[in-house]
């Protein structure tokens, strides 16, 4: 009868527990698991495309280059007509001639008047006078050669030049067109310094921090990247954050391809469905022991992937996590 009674006493215990358990689903993290490759669409740019335009008001008078051209730095792109320009240049060129001999003159009429007044022979206000002429002859030597390097800038920018090297993407004038100062005249693309620019949730942007490779990639083909930053700004709508990506190799697509960024990345990420918000934190529910444990997850976000960092067989509460609080006993009705 004791023993009858034991039984039944340990039959009644386990109903009761097993009354008061939370029954949930379990699943292993491996198994959840988002797969490791990622990708986001991304874009090919130019870190330099000059507007290159006009430094002088002047009729064009010869085009040297085409849509499609490639040049070099400092190669001649259009020539703009130089005759009122040149005229100028002779004129302050003359002008300076005419103030370097005024300089001199009045130089050697200081000195004169310095050996005058030794002999006290000139008045102190003649003295004061031609130390005035000097130094007004000073001023206008300096003022000219101002003004001839003025000019000299002028007749350089008759010749509109490439300031770095790259391809012609636009001519905006042709022979004939009176090219206004800062006037748009070719439009020029730097083939040399190009990045690959993306949009990522920040989800994506925490598993391709800790990438262990990072492609582009474009017409079958795979392009090795290194991150370079991430603008610090989300987009509102999309929630977003921009990406750039250097190139790793000499060989890169064409500023302006279109393209996949793939990653691999170094810890996989739980679906943002099994989730759960408690006091005020999101975090992922798991079975130890029969009994529910709440993780917290700091940098997870509401709505998006997050990385668990748990054993890859961790049991995951995929139903019944709704009602579950940290430390309730749980009661598996299946595990995958």
């Amino acid at each position: 009868m004791k023993a009858l009674a034991g039984s039944f006493l340990i039959l009644l215990t386990a109903l009761l527990n097993a009354a008061e358990s939370i029954p949930v689903t379990v699943k292993s993290l491996n198994q959840l698991w988002l797969p490791q490759q990622h990708d986001a669409p991304a874009q090919v740019f130019s870190l330099n495309t000059p507007g290159i335009s006009a430094e002088i008001s002047a009729t064009v008078i010869e085009t040297l280059v085409d849509v499609g051209e490639e040049v070099g730095q400092g190669d001649v792109l259009v020539k703009l007509d130089c005759s009122n320009y040149l005229v100028q240049q002779s004129i302050n060129r003359a002008s300076l001639e005419r103030s370097t001999s005024q300089l001199i003159f009045a130089r050697s009429q200081l000195a004169r008047a310095n050996n005058l007044k030794k002999k006290n022979s000139i008045s102190d206000e003649l003295l004061d006078q031609r130390r005035t002429e000097l130094k007004v002859a000073l001023a206008d030597k300096i003022l000219q050669e101002q003004n001839l390097a003025l000019s000299d800038m002028n007749v350089d920018d008759c010749e509109v030049k490439a300031p770095l090297a790259g391809v012609i993407t636009q001519r905006m004038v042709s022979i004939g067109d009176y090219a206004t100062t800062g006037q748009t005249v070719v439009s020029l693309v730097d083939l040399s310094a190009i990045e690959v620019e993306a949009d990522l949730l920040h989800a994506e942007i925490h598993s391709l921090k800790r990438a262990d490779e990072i492609f582009f990639e474009h017409a079958n083909r795979d392009f090795a990247l290194q991150l370079k930053t991430v603008v610090r700004v989300f987009d509102y709508q999309s929630a977003t954050a921009k990406v750039r990506l250097q190139f790793k190799q000499d060989t890169r697509p064409w500023p302006g391809s279109e393209g996949r960024l793939k990653w691999s990345s170094a810890k996989s990420l739980l679906p943002a469905e099994y989730l759960s918000r408690r006091e005020n934190q999101l975090g992922v529910f798991h079975v130890v022991d029969n009994v529910a444990v709440f993780a917290a997850l700091p940098q997870a976000i509401e709505g998006r992937p997050a990385i668990v960092d748990l054993p890859a067989g961790a049991s995951i509460v995929i139903e019944g996590r709704h009602r579950l609080n940290d430390g309730d006993v749980v009661r598996m009705l299946s595990e995958h």
